[in-house]
C-alpha cells in the first residue's frame, strides 16, 4: 500500500514536470501601432484618415479572416466605414505609441 502510494507520488510529479503550458509572445515593436478591425467585414470598405481600403475575409482559419490590422503612427485618426453605400461608423480614436486599438465594425 505504502508502495503503491509512492509510485502514484513519483508518477505525478513526472508528469508534471514534463509540462509545458501555454506560451505567448508579442512581436510587436514598441514604437509601431495599430488599427485592428473585428466583427462583420463582409462588403465593407475602410477608411482611416480617408485613406480606403477593404479588409480581408476569408476561410475561418485563415488568420486575416477575422479581423484585419492598419499600421499607423501615434495620435489622433478619424476612422469611417461604410456598407452598400451607408454610413456604419465614424468615430475619431486616439493611439498611443506601441498601442494596437480594437474598432468593432457593426
Amino acid at each position: 500500500m505504502k508502495q503503491g502510494f509512492i509510485v502514484i507520488a513519483l508518477l505525478g510529479m513526472l508528469l508534471q514536470g514534463c509540462y509545458y503550458g501555454h506560451r505567448e509572445s508579442n512581436t510587436q515593436q514598441p514604437n509601431e501601432c495599430y488599427i485592428m478591425f473585428v466583427g462583420n467585414l463582409n462588403d465593407v470598405s475602410v477608411s482611416v484618415d480617408e485613406q480606403e481600403f477593404v479588409p480581408i475575409t476569408g476561410k475561418t482559419d485563415d488568420p486575416r479572416a477575422a479581423h484585419f490590422k492598419y499600421r499607423v503612427k501615434p495620435g489622433n485618426h478619424m476612422v469611417s466605414a461604410v456598407r452598400d453605400g451607408d454610413l456604419i461608423l465614424q468615430k475619431k480614436i486616439f493611439i498611443g505609441q506601441g498601442e494596437t486599438r480594437e474598432v468593432r465594425i457593426p
